[in-house]
């Protein structure tokens, strides 16, 4: 990632709820990431409405992003969470398997689909 000049990463994880943007970025970092790659994190969209809880789901908190930066052009969704949580984004999505992380093979693929 770090020799793709125009690659960044937009932190949508749990991590988030739990972690300040500086924080992750020193995760990121000791793992050999360049900490300015990692340029934002998505809002937490959860709220309670009375006794009616709001919980979106990640593609919600991924698209509006997205609605807020429409100078993003090509983007790739890396995430271990079930496929049918990114409805509408289903074509950007590459899902992780938890004990393995992010493989080769799966860099590849991401790779093509934002060269495409």
């Amino acid at each position: 990632m770090d020799t793709a000049a125009d690659t960044f990463v937009v932190i949508t994880s749990s991590w988030r709820y739990h972690h300040k943007l500086s924080e992750i970025k020193e995760f990121f970092h000791q793992a050999g990431i360049s900490p300015g790659r990692i340029l934002d994190i998505t809002s937490d969209l959860r709220r309670d409405e009375g006794q009616i809880r709001h919980d979106p789901g990640r593609n919600e908190e991924i698209q509006a992003w997205l609605d807020q930066h429409p100078e993003v052009e090509k983007f790739a969704i890396i995430d271990d969470v079930d496929f049918d949580q990114m409805e509408g984004l289903e074509e950007h999505f590459f899902q992780t398997q938890f004990e393995e992380g992010l493989t080769l093979d799966q860099s590849l693929k991401i790779i093509n689909h934002l060269n495409s």
